[in-house]
């Protein structure tokens, strides 16, 4: 049984418990309890100066911790987007707005995540659009750029011919995905 978020607080450790859900299924999945160590570890491995943890930096940690989840299932689980009280939240946003402190209470944080089983011989690609979305694809080494931006038309709406993939630099069209190693 899955029931709202509660924050938690000891001398030592503050935990938030964050409700995830499968894109595909109905209902709430699971928990993850998120800690403060978590947080600092992302503090610590990231290039930039500011002391501060966004949702980007929060999503690394649920994807890490969903992973080894998923893992036992025999797939993949990447996060999809992080909503506050049924509010997808930008990347940038501060964790810190979101949880200021454990007497403020608790948010409703809700993880909606995208589950895929692992092919032999497959590539998973973590595709973010332009306007923060991310998917899953798998594809197969084989597969080329164009039938790449079909499956994102079908996913996302965006026509193909809109699209502009960008990996190291850029991407030919005519080229396989097996070309960009």
């Amino acid at each position: 049984q899955i029931t709202n978020n509660t924050a938690m607080c000891t001398k030592q450790e503050f935990a938030l418990a964050v409700s995830w859900k499968d894109e595909f299924q109905q209902g709430l999945q699971g928990v993850v309890k998120l800690h403060k160590s978590d947080l600092e570890v992302i503090r610590q491995r990231r290039q930039r100066q500011s002391d501060t943890v966004d949702v980007g930096d929060l999503t690394v940690v649920l994807n890490n911790k969903l992973g080894a989840i998923a893992q036992k299932e025999g797939g993949v689980r990447l996060v999809e987007s992080v909503s506050l009280y049924g509010t997808k939240l930008d990347n940038n946003r501060l964790v810190e707005s979101i949880v200021p402190s454990v007497s403020d209470g608790c948010p409703r944080l809700i993880v909606n995540t995208q589950f895929a089983f692992k092919e032999k011989g497959g590539l998973l690609l973590v595709i973010k659009s332009g306007s923060g979305q991310t998917t899953v694809v798998w594809c197969d080494p084989s597969d080329s750029i164009n039938w790449l931006k079909l499956k994102l038309e079908d996913k996302w709406g965006h026509p193909s011919d809109q699209q502009r993939l960008i990996y190291k630099g850029g991407l030919q069209e005519n080229l396989g995905l097996q070309d960009y190693k």
